[in-house]
C-alpha cells in the first residue's frame, strides 16, 4: 500500500493511481504516453479484463487499490 492510502506520505511521496478504462492502446506503456498526470503520480492504466485478470493472479499493486 502506499504512502498516501496509509496516511504516512511527506513531501517526497508519489501518488498511486488506478485507472481502468476501455483503452484503445493494447500496450500499457502506450497508454500512459496519452495520459497527462503531473509529476508525483503514478498512473496504472488497466482494461477491464487486466484487472480482473490481476485480481485472479493476486496482484499485491491490485490489491492495495481496492483497500
Amino acid at each position: 500500500m502506499g504512502s498516501y492510502a496509509r496516511g504516512d506520505f511527506n513531501v517526497w511521496s508519489d501518488v498511486d493511481i488506478l485507472i481502468i478504462g476501455d483503452f484503445k492502446e493494447e500496450n500499457p506503456l502506450k497508454r500512459l504516453e496519452k495520459i497527462d498526470f503531473p509529476p508525483g503520480f503514478e498512473v496504472i492504466p488497466l482494461t477491464e479484463e487486466e484487472f480482473k485478470k490481476a485480481l485472479e493472479k493476486n496482484n499485491p499493486i491490485i490489491w492495495d487499490a481496492k483497500k
